[in-house]
């Protein structure tokens, strides 16, 4: 995801006529779009970009610990099971395991003698991740990764082991020297306030150059509108030497709620 952010700033200028485009980068995500972005930050100076990456955006980030990835999928997993959730889980390894291991493993992370294999497939290949409502009772009767997910990828070998050796490179230490923003709704259910503190404690113990801003009221689907005129604000003082918007209300005092115990080691 990550890489894919990068290589776009190089296709953006291959698809426009010389000088259209501005020498100036920000990365922008919403939700998962969000763990794109941040992976793009922290890679941005060992990758590279055409043009200066000048600040990250997020909404709502899902930004983990490897162990704690690891560990929705394994029986602490349970108290964290929603559509979304395990949907996501569900298109991150699929995809993962198809480009890293190559086609044709795209499904080795599932059990294919359970009675949800065929339609997980399917959704996968055919369908649309809301499509998972209708599915999760077939797929996940138990609201348990080990539903789906073969024992390498749901017992602690997955969340000590196996989870980061093949994906430690998906969540990277970020870089302290490009500013990130961080917009989190009070009233999020998708990713709730104390899960996304467990990325802010995270970056924070990265030494992030990190702003928080908090919507008391704003849903995980409500902080882009509720959001987006203070960033649009920021993204040109940023990129045109424009003035900085007035300052955010910041984040609350939480407490992370990711199991494993979430330390700020990536890993």
């Amino acid at each position: 995801e990550g890489h894919a952010l990068l290589d776009g700033t190089r296709a953006a200028r291959k698809l426009t006529a010389p000088g259209f485009l501005s020498t100036h980068n920000v990365l922008v995500g919403h939700s998962n779009g969000g763990h794109a972005a941040l992976s793009a930050q922290a890679y941005a100076s060992s990758y590279g970009a055409s043009g200066t990456i000048d600040a990250a955006v997020l909404y709502a980030p899902y930004w983990l610990n490897n162990g704690a990835w690891g560990a929705l999928f394994g029986p602490l997993g349970k108290a964290f099971f929603s559509d979304g959730t395990f949907a996501f889980g569900m298109m991150y390894d699929y995809g993962h395991l198809g480009a890293y291991d190559g086609p044709g493993h795209e499904t080795d992370a599932w059990d294919s003698s359970k009675n949800g294999f065929a339609a997980a497939k399917n959704l996968m290949e055919n369908a649309c991740l809301q499509d998972m409502v209708n599915l999760k009772a077939l797929i996940f009767p138990n609201q348990t990764g080990s539903d789906l997910f073969t024992s390498d990828f749901t017992g602690p070998v997955a969340t000590c082991g196996l989870f980061n050796k093949t994906w430690i490179v998906d969540r990277p230490v970020v870089d302290s020297t490009i500013p990130i923003v961080l917009w989190q709704g009070g009233a999020d259910t998708t990713i709730s306030p104390a899960r996304a503190q467990c990325g802010v404690d995270r970056m924070a113990a990265e030494n992030a150059m990190l702003t928080t801003c908090w919507d008391v009221c704003a849903t995980h689907q409500t902080i882009l509108p509720s959001g987006t005129p203070w960033i649009r604000q920021y993204l040109a003082q940023m990129t045109l030497g424009g003035s900085a918007p007035p300052a955010c209300n910041s984040f609350p005092a939480l407490t992370c709620s990711s199991p494993p115990p979430n330390p700020t080691d990536p890993n």
